[in-house]
């Protein structure tokens, strides 16, 4: 018989209550696993590709597949328009579980380019059951965990951003994906509360960040220079700074 038993991985991995206890691994097979030490046990995934290593009706995952089935029933011209079934929900819901474990893990380990990749899929499955849910009740099934899943995808994408100080792309994709979450809590009637809105601040908190670490502009820094020129009554120091902050403005 085959031995199954894995206390001797869990011997050697304690459970830390306190923090996301994740760790990447090479398989037997020779590709990277993500492994999620629980309390009680251990979840593995496949780093890439869908989570469990499945592949549905011959697709990368069910998402692919689904728009797969929609796109011919577009094509083929039937009056009967393409519309999930309860079982295409469960399952489509069941794979972004997985999709949303694997993230988590990723977020942890620092692995910012698939954070974005994972958030991109269950993102693109959302709109997709929006659009093809049977009715509003199931489509905001999907959609109220919509914030959250943008705010994870953009965080990841500014991390990516801050790492080549490419801050002016960081700050578009927050005002961007503020403004997104913003539209989709108004088409679905969300109210404004701090329960509703906790994605946006904590996006603006992110804005906050990004602009601290953000040089100043050659404009910004004279700006700076010459108020402080003011307050200390250094006249023709502001006047030189004036000078040239409209050289600058000629030239842009």
């Amino acid at each position: 018989m085959a031995k199954k038993d894995i206390s001797d991985i869990l011997n050697d991995w304690d459970f830390d209550p306190e923090v996301l206890n994740v760790r990447r691994i090479e398989g037997e097979d020779g590709e990277d696993k993500i492994q999620l030490r629980l309390d009680l046990g251990l979840l593995q995934m496949e780093a890439a590709d869908r989570p469990d290593g499945k592949h549905p009706h011959g697709f990368d995952n069910y998402l692919e597949f689904l728009q797969s089935e929609q796109r011919v029933v577009e094509g083929a011209g039937l009056k009967e328009q393409f519309e999930l079934t309860p079982e295409d929900l469960r399952d489509l819901q069941q794979e972004s579980i997985q999709y949303y474990h694997r993230y988590l893990c990723l977020a942890e380990l620092g692995d910012h380019e698939s954070v974005i990749r994972d958030t991109a899929h269950n993102l693109e499955a959302l709109e997709f059951v929006e659009e093809f849910a049977p009715d509003e009740e199931n489509a905001w099934a999907f959609m109220q965990y919509y914030p959250y899943v943008k705010m994870m995808h953009t965080q990841a994408k500014v991390q990516l951003a801050l790492e080549h100080e490419a801050y002016s792309n960081a700050l578009k994709d927050i005002d961007a994906s503020i403004q997104d979450i913003k539209d989709i809590n108004q088409r679905w009637g969300v109210q404004e509360s701090r329960e509703a809105t906790k994605e946006i601040r904590m996006l603006e908190e992110w804005r906050e960040t990004v602009m601290e670490k953000k040089p100043l502009s050659k404009s910004e820094k004279l700006k700076a220079d010459l108020e402080e020129a003011i307050q200390l009554e250094r006249y023709e120091d502001a006047a030189r700074i004036r000078d040239k902050l409209a050289e600058i403005h000629n030239q842009e």
